[in-house]
């Protein structure tokens, strides 16, 4: 729905997509991710130390909100750990 937001990591306290310790590169709160309907896109906040990466393998900037379409891929710390937005 339009501006909710989900958090992705290790900690279920803090996220609501979770990961087990068996993923060590994703962190405890590793992003978050905000639909946005205007524009059918998704903002993508990365708040980890080991990285947030487009499917071209660019990192994003830490704490620094990224606007992507729908369809875009996101890859957690490896490409192990990918989302395909919308």
């Amino acid at each position: 729905r339009d501006g909710e937001e989900l958090s992705f990591g290790r900690d279920p306290l803090r996220c609501q997509v979770i990961f087990d310790d068996k993923s060590p590169e994703v962190s405890k709160n590793h992003c978050t991710v905000r639909y946005q309907a205007a524009g059918n896109r998704y903002v993508v906040t990365d708040l980890s130390k080991n990285g947030t990466f487009t499917e071209d393998n660019r990192r994003l900037q830490p704490n620094m909100p990224v606007p992507m379409p729908a369809g875009s891929v996101i890859f957690l710390g490896s490409r192990k750990n990918s989302f395909r937005l919308g």
